[in-house]
């Protein structure tokens, strides 16, 4: 994860190289630590972002190293299997995605489950009827097959009638000079669902909530700018295989109780 090649640069300090490692696959799971491709190429280290699932038997698809590092950024890329397939469907119309209209990844290919042990009802909402695995993450096609990581679909946030991935509005909230870290959620404000957004203040910084929302209001639609901004000391995180990751569910409750404060 991001996480652990922040430490492993850390660790080995000052202007140490790698000089045998050709490249290493990794996943974004701290918006903080949104340079880490840049920092690592610094220090002559190649990140590459990939995407696996266990359905899957881990890797299915990576960036190529030669690729810009903002294209090496981003989740998903080429399959790795020529055998492998990959298609993107609405979630809501059922319709198959042209290239650059998010929906939910489909993928078949040689290294795919063949079912959930002892558990049919499982396997039948994972496998499609042509045996492709529905993995429960959004995505968008690119051209040559590839496809862009966006988000798990539990994550979406759905405003305004269109669905969005949180990542964008915690770019645009990260970009100010007072905010050191960011997560956005969903919350129903004056009976709509609307975005709200977590930060932890950058050092020595004050938070001001009215300036943060104009400061986003000048770059995105007026759907995705925060409704509230709420500022906290630390995430709720929960230790995974790959490292620590934000307990979302958790921070949509924060903003149920916040909003419920506010009356």
């Amino acid at each position: 994860s991001d996480e652990m090649v922040d430490r492993l640069l850390r660790a080995s300090g000052g202007e140490e190289h790698f000089p045998h490692v050709e490249f290493v696959g990794f996943a974004a799971f701290n918006s903080s630590l949104d340079d880490i491709v840049e920092r690592a190429e610094q220090r002559g280290l190649c990140l590459v972002g990939l995407w696996g699932m266990s359905e899957m038997q881990a890797l299915v698809a990576r960036r190529d190293r030669d690729d810009p590092p903002l294209m090496r950024k981003r989740g998903g890329g080429r399959l790795v299997s020529a055998r492998a397939e990959v298609r993107v469907r609405h979630p809501e119309t059922g319709e198959l995605c042209t290239e650059g209209v998010p929906g939910e990844l489909e993928i078949r290919g040689p290294s795919m489950m063949s079912e959930y042990l002892d558990d049919a009802e499982a396997t039948a909402n994972t496998l499609t009827s042509d045996g492709f695995v529905r993995t429960g993450d959004l995505a968008a096609l690119e051209p040559g097959g590839a496809f862009h990581y966006l988000t798990r679909m539990g994550d979406v946030l759905r405003l305004g009638g269109y669905l969005v991935n949180p990542a964008e509005i915690e770019a645009e909230v990260l970009s100010h000079p007072s905010v050191s870290g960011v997560q956005v959620v969903a919350a129903p404000v004056a009976g709509a669902d609307r975005a709200v957004s977590f930060v932890i203040p950058a050092a020595g910084a004050a938070v001001d909530a009215a300036e943060i929302q104009a400061h986003c209001a000048r770059r995105l639609a007026k759907y995705k700018v925060p409704a509230r901004v709420l500022t906290v000391s630390a995430f709720p995180v929960t230790d995974s295989p790959n490292g620590m990751k934000v307990q979302r569910a958790k921070l949509r409750q924060m903003a149920l109780d916040a909003l419920r404060d506010d009356g």
